[in-house]
């Protein structure tokens, strides 16, 4: 999915006070570490005391890569929702199958197997995810 995809989630959180920014990453034809280095050049480029960071899907490996390549000190709290951090089931069925790797892309290999995790210091985090078999999964 790309940057539109969490319009509606900025929407609600708009008057929430803070800075919201939406940012989007080529996932067929980049691969995890190029997502993440262009990741972390958008949020060395942000104003501010302190940045939240909220990943659905495959952006929450992008951003806890980014943090892992390039750590900040005004990194406080990220949200990874339905992010693959274990593996996920459905990516391993649609890679299965050619059209399916031709949707992944260069991210074919992200979704088979769980990844480290690599926290930086001081900051939190917390999972949304589901338990229950829906969809592809």
């Amino acid at each position: 999915m790309n940057a539109a995809a969490l319009w509606v989630l900025q929407m609600r959180l708009r008057d929430s006070a803070l800075d919201i920014v939406r940012f989007g990453y080529p996932t067929v034809r980049g691969g995890l570490d190029e997502g993440a280095a262009q990741l972390s050049r958008r949020l060395q480029s942000l104003q501010g005391e302190e940045i939240h960071l909220v990943a659905h899907s495959l952006g929450g490996l992008v951003v806890l890569r980014a943090l892992e390549l390039t750590p900040d000190a005004r990194d406080r709290r990220i949200v990874l929702m339905g992010s693959p951090v274990a593996g996920s089931l459905s990516g391993r069925r649609l890679a299965s199958f050619q059209a399916g790797r031709a949707l992944l892309g260069a991210n074919t290999n992200v979704w088979e197997a769980p990844h480290a995790v690599h926290v930086p210091a001081g900051v939190e985090i917390g999972v949304i995810a589901g338990t229950a078999p829906v969809g592809l999964g």
